[in-house]
This record gives structure tokens, C-alpha cells and sequence, in this order.
């Protein structure tokens, strides 16, 4: 469940319990991205869990275009 928050007139996004600015959410959707390409070559992750982390991955970034944009980034 995604809420918006306003503290201290700046825009955050709650995302399962955890308040993200455009840059942490941008950041965090990077962190995912690099983590699911290396456990990917390394085999460690099963089709199962890879399919899961796209589906998060794809939800993250939807959140953020829909309520942020790159000028809000720098």
C-alpha cells in the first residue's frame, strides 16, 4: 500500500511502512536492480524469486513516476 506524506513541505511516498524521498526511492530501485542482476549470474536465486523481485521492482518504479519526477532527483 502506497500513501504520500508531507513533512516539512517535501513530498515522501510510504511504501509498506517506509517513507521514501524521489531520491531514496530512485536509489532503492537501483539497489534492487544491481541485487537482482548478481545473484542472477551467480545462480543463487531461483526463477520463483527473481519473477518476485521483477514484480517488486516494477511496482517501485511505477510509484515513483507517478509521483515524482527526474527533475526531483537533483
Amino acid at each position: 500500500m502506497v500513501r504520500v506524506n508531507f513533512k516539512n513541505k517535501k513530498k515522501y511516498v510510504n511504501i509498506d511502512g517506509r517513507d521514501y524521498g524521489p531520491k531514496s526511492l530512485y536509489f532503492h530501485i537501483k539497489r534492487m536492480i544491481s541485487t537482482l542482476k548478481y545473484f542472477k549470474s551467480e545462480g543463487k536465486w531461483d526463477q520463483e524469486r527473481q519473477d518476485l523481485v521483477k514484480t517488486n521492482i516494477k511496482e517501485y518504479v511505477k510509484v515513483f513516476k507517478e509521483n515524482f519526477s527526474e527533475e526531483d532527483l537533483w
